[in-house]
């Protein structure tokens, strides 16, 4: 049997116009279509996208890569734009992929053919071309190995050493070239074409034409003329192809696209019958629910094997909609599939379209019978909350969330609501305190029913009671602390007992989290011989019982013991039931402790904050200078839970003694000349506010001015050092540093150290591996200069944050950010992915301010089941990082991505970003791709933080964006060793 009959049909795809000096180029599976001006149109499997390059392009090519030649440069370019290297070839005029051996051709006009490597630019080989004295070059093709030059008669092949391979004089000036697997095509001026066999290039056939244009398959040609295209094989005979004429012809070399250029327009052909054309689709489901799932029949009536990616869809603007996941069918002749889509949503009962598409055509659709609920569980959000712990048990609140449009009723633990729709309803009980079991929530929408689980926290730790004795001999008293160790509020009866010397009773009702102080006064003559003294809470199992000697009492001296509650002088008023009075008092912290006085008994005890702001009075500008707030507690009691707030930054301080001092510091760099404000703050605490005051400083001019800027590039950081002299001297810059506090591997010593006059500017670019310090930013950097008047000098002042490579470029090691956002991400697969097999994508979270109840969720095609759900992270700290790994297994080769959702909550409000992670799949593990993953902010926020930092300037053509230097840097608020916490 023969091989098979290659299919020559095909079917227009789209039509452009890029004008009339277009140029063409082609491998195994792209053409492309280049203007002068660097714009590249490939065109393969996956559809049309545009590159951009530097312009003018004198010519194009194409092998895996995309080559272009510009000004005696030549430019390796990946088709997704990214540059890969550029070499300077002088005098060359031509380029062409040699197809073998990883070379690409360069022809010069001083007599040379030069070899580069298609991966790194590296010049292999420059070889001297023969007939150097023919006036003008006539093409250039390569392919197969070699690389074919004709220059008016002459034919000469070289093979991709340079060697040539033979040297042919034709009985005709040549036109155009066409390089197959076993032979050469020439076209000639007088449109013959002619065959010639490879190895020796004798001549195999010869006819006449009216070719415009020739393009090469892969052992045979296609020719274009004013009838259309002909294809001619490998002995000569020529078939009629179905498509239009033109004046130009390129196409791939298996023949799968075929790009016409007729004028200034370019018509694209791909091989094979469009599969909307040959596929029938139809709806098998008529009723649908929430979480059910829309099942389509698909049958190919078309005469052969069909591939396709059929979608499955509804309006927007219709009530069932659709996760349609995207998918691949391969169909023989009347074959048939089914294949399912889940319903994502249901919005309301009716009625809904379903309509199946290939490549944007439709081939079926059906009506659906729309159900809106079909699990009642879906409708309702549930808290459950422990509010009291009683002497029956936890009380229990249930608090129910309806989204539904109608009415639904819930049931717990016997008691029961109905919550309207939109709306929250509650349902209380009290279970015990010593069970675990498990609860849940009976939810009842129209004839359906659920039980939701219902998590209940009950307390692990139980209250506790402490008796201790207090004062002196002369005038001693009973301190009874009781704590709850736990959020809810604590209700009971505390009774303190002492025989028939003492009987006190008092109800309570204790917030969670905080403690009650009791402070019995007591008589000499009731301690004399000794007390027992039993204290427990009615009703929850709890007691204390303590014996205390007279000795317990110290026997006093000229300092006076007060009562820890901090209130007057005890009597002997008689209490609930007894003798001896009390005084009770209820703290918020467990830090409240006696103190100590010796003043009257009578003296209050309270803490008193006292705060001061201590910065310069002026200060040069962009130098660092540090801002220090001073709180000293100049009260009597310890003051605790205290809160600094400097614009947005806050510091919690968790006790100050009395006297005790604490200091709290910052960084500033200020950039702008002229009178500054550090702005007021606030120190809180026990509900009071004081402010920490406003300072204003001069900023002035001085001798030199540095900005320094910090970019992630892979796994290394970029810090760009830009100096100015503003003084009336030259100065030398001599050593660039960052927190000077590290040591001597944060500086590097310029050994050239380079002059720079006044008024002049410089920038110094230095890389480290220290990749956190891109997100640390502003952190301490500077430079050390010199003038002929003086001896070195240090500039320190605060570095800020540049922009990653995706926001530069949009690829490698991919983070997406603003100087908004509270969070950034970064991503970067740990190992190659690649098809079949799974990838970790480490995503790296950094806060720019403290985010709290983070969550996180990848979604996607390719995310496997190992990282779908949502995750929760709870807290990070502003300026720290926390990552995420998402795994991957990708089912396809070609791009993979997954879809990542933050949702948290700031100082500010909520915030909700979301992210696309995208990168290549890797063809084997040896390949490396991590560079080229990137991510993107996609959430309708990051516009507007992006404008908010950036300005925007109009040069009459492309609008830029250009990001505004800061003109006030401040870092993270810290606390000098060994300062209270």
């Amino acid at each position: 049997m023969g091989a098979p009959e290659p299919d020559r049909s095909y079917s227009e795809v789209t039509q452009f116009s890029l004008g009339t000096d277009t140029m063409l180029a082609a491998d195994t599976s792209a053409v492309v279509v280049a203007t002068p001006s660097g714009r590249l149109t490939v065109i393969n499997d996956d559809g049309r996208s545009t590159v951009s390059v530097d312009g003018p392009v004198d010519a194009v090519a194409a092998e895996r890569y995309l080559f272009t030649l510009s000004d005696e440069t030549v430019r390796a370019t990946t088709t997704s734009g990214i540059e890969l290297w550029t070499t300077p070839v002088e005098a060359a005029t031509a380029i062409a992929p040699v197809g073998a051996g990883g070379v690409l051709a360069c022809v010069t006009d001083d007599g040379r053919v030069v070899g580069l490597d298609t991966e790194t630019g590296t010049k292999l080989y420059s070889a001297e071309r023969p007939h150097t004295d023919v006036s003008e070059l006539a093409a250039i093709v390569g392919g197969h190995g070699r690389v074919v030059v004709a220059a008016w008669s002459f034919l000469t092949a070289f093979d991709d050493t340079g060697e040539v391979l033979f040297d042919r004089n034709l009985d005709g000036a040549i036109a155009q070239v066409a390089v197959l697997e076993t032979a050469v095509v020439v076209r000639l001026k007088d449109g013959r074409l002619v065959r010639l066999a490879m190895p020796d290039a004798n001549q195999v056939w010869r006819q006449d034409t009216d070719a415009r244009d020739i393009t090469a398959l892969r052992n045979d040609v296609i020719v274009i003329d004013d009838d259309g295209l002909r294809y001619v094989d490998e002995h000569g005979t020529v078939d009629q192809l179905s498509l239009p004429g033109g004046d130009a012809v390129t196409a791939t070399n298996e023949g799968s696209f075929i790009v016409t250029g007729d004028g200034g327009t370019q018509t694209v052909f791909q091989q094979g019958v469009p599969a909307a054309a040959a596929l029938n689709a139809t709806v098998l489901t008529d009723r649908a629910r929430a979480d059910e799932s829309i099942r389509v029949q698909i049958t190919n009536t078309g005469p052969g094997r069909v591939e396709a990616s059929p979608s499955v869809e509804t309006d927007a603007s219709t009530s069932l909609q659709l996760d349609d996941d995207h998918r691949s069918i391969t169909l023989d002749s009347d074959e048939s599939t089914e294949i399912t889509v889940p319903v994502k949503s249901v919005d309301e009962s009716g009625e809904a379209t379903v309509t199946v598409a290939v490549d944007g055509t439709t081939i079926g659709d059906g009506i659906v019978e729309t159900v809106r609920y079909s699990d009642p569980a879906t409708v309702v959000d549930v808290e459950a909350a422990l509010k009291r712990v009683t002497e029956d048990g936890a009380a229990v609140v249930v608090t129910v969330s309806n989204s539904a449009d109608v009415p639904v009723n819930v049931a717990f633990e016997g008691a029961t609501d109905t919550v309207q729709p939109g709306d929250e309803g509650e349902v209380s009980t009290t279970v015990p305190l010593e069970n675990d079991a498990d609860y849940s929530l009976s939810v009842t929408l129209d004839d359906q029913s659920a039980d939701i689980p219902v998590p209940v926290s009950l307390p692990s730790d139980r209250p506790s009671l402490t008796i201790t004795a207090g004062g002196d001999q002369s005038n001693p008293f009973l301190d009874v602390l009781l704590e709850a160790p736990f959020e809810a509020t604590l209700t009971g009866t505390l009774v303190i007992e002492a025989d028939e010397r003492l009987h006190i009773e008092r109800d309570l009702e204790l917030p969670g989290g905080s403690r009650f102080q009791l402070v019995v006064p007591l008589t000499e003559s009731v301690i004399a011989s000794g007390m027992d003294v039993t204290t427990r809470l009615s009703g929850h199992d709890l007691s204390e019982r303590t014996s205390l000697s007279v000795e317990a009492w110290d026997r006093g001296s000229e300092t006076e013991t007060v009562p820890s509650h901090g209130g007057t002088e005890a009597t002997d008023a008689p209490g609930r039931s007894g003798q001896i009075g009390a005084q009770g008092h209820t703290a918020d912290s467990k830090d409240d402790s006696p103190s100590t006085l010796t003043d009257s008994p009578n003296a209050t005890l309270t803490p008193s904050l006292h705060v001061e702001r201590e910065a310069p009075e002026s200060i040069q500008r962009g130098q660092r200078f540090t801002e220090t707030v001073i709180v000293t507690n100049v009260g009597t009691r310890t003051a605790s839970d205290i809160t600094i707030a400097l614009g947005d930054q806050q510091y919690r301080i968790d006790r100050l003694e009395p006297d005790q001092r604490f200091e709290l510091e910052r960084d500033h760099a200020l950039f702008d000349v002229g009178e500054a404000e550090v702005a007021d703050g606030t120190v809180a605490h026990d509900g009071t506010s004081k402010e920490v005051p406003p300072h204003t400083l001069t900023v002035e001019p001085g001798p030199i001015l540095a900005r320094v800027t910090t970019n992630l590039h892979g796994q290394m950081t970029a810090l760009s050092f830009e100096c100015t002299n503003t003084g009336d001297q030259p100065c030398r810059i001599g050593v660039l540093g960052v927190n000077p506090h590290e040591g001597a591997d944060a500086t590097w010593t310029l050994d050239d150290s380079p002059e720079l006059e006044p008024g002049g500017t410089l920038t110094i670019e230095r890389q480290t591996d220290r990749t956190d310090l891109a997100s640390a930013a502003p952190f301490v950097a500077g430079v050390r200069y010199v003038t002929p008047d003086t001896d070195p000098t240090s500039y320190w002042t605060l570095a800020a944050q540049g922009k990653t490579d995706n926001e530069v470029s949009g690829t490698g090691n991919g983070t997406a950010q603003t100087s908004n956002t509270a969070l950034r991400l970064g991503a970067q697969p740990r190992s190659p992915p690649m098809v079949g097999r799974n990838s970790a994508i480490e995503c790296t979270l950094t806060a720019g301010t403290t985010v709290t109840d983070l969550t996180v969720e990848a979604v996607g095609d390719a995310v496997t089941p190992l990282s779908t759900g949502e995750r929760d992270i709870g807290r990070i700290a502003a300026g720290d990082a926390e990552n995420y790994v998402v795994d991957i297994e990708p089912t396809e080769q070609g791009t993979a991505s997954f879809t990542l959702t933050t949702s948290g909550s700031t100082q500010e409000g909520d915030v909700d970003h979301t992210y696309r992670v995208s990168g290549p799949i890797a063809e084997d593990a040896g390949e490396d791709v991590a560079d080229e993953w990137s991510v993107t902010r996609t959430d309708s926020q990051s516009s507007d933080d992006e404008r908010a930092d950036e300005e925007v300037i109009d040069d009459g053509q492309d609008t830029l964006r250009e990001q505004v230097p800061p003109t006030h840097l401040v870092t993270s608020c810290r606390a000098p060793e060994g300062s209270p916490r």
